[in-house]
């Protein structure tokens, strides 16, 4: 997602703008919220055990949850000028995501036992299954996807 609002966006035309928008609100619904629901209830709930609640870690996750959710509700609450709110969405979701890999679950990794580790695994496999969003990519779908000869 992060992706198509930088491509997207720039020079996206008023129907463009709000396709994507449609299209970050529904994933939004139906993947981010149980994702960061599941990271509170199951990664959250193990990691505090080792780490104080006002830990650094733990404020940065839920200010980073709440951050996102405040962006949705302004794209809602303002339609005519959303496109800040979405630009401001997807430098948070990337930031958000490289956080997470280099710090949040790196540091997991090192306080959590192997059982709980597994046990973690375990519960967020059952909560989270894979992500199937058909829209997440656009009309041009995945890059990967894209022929270079023809700039689709």
């Amino acid at each position: 997602m992060c992706l198509r609002i930088d491509r997207e966006l720039a020079g996206g035309d008023a129907s463009t703008l709000e396709t994507l928008y449609r299209d970050l609100d529904d994933f939004w619904e139906q993947s981010l919220l149980r994702h960061f629901r599941a990271e509170s209830e199951c990664l959250l709930a193990r990691l505090i055990r080792h780490v104080a609640i006002d830990d650094p870690l733990t404020e940065r996750l839920s200010a980073d949850h709440l951050r996102m959710a405040a962006l949705i509700a302004d794209m809602r609450d303002t339609p005519a000028d959303r496109t800040d709110a979405i630009k401001a969405f997807g430098a948070l979701l990337r930031d958000h995501i490289k956080w997470e890999e280099e710090q949040l679950f790196e540091i997991t990794q090192q306080r959590l036992k192997k059982r709980e580790m597994q046990a973690l695994g375990r519960e967020l496999d059952a909560r989270l299954p894979a992500i199937c969003f058909p829209n997440l990519w656009g009309p041009s779908g995945p890059p990967n996807k894209r022929s270079h000869n023809t700039g689709q």
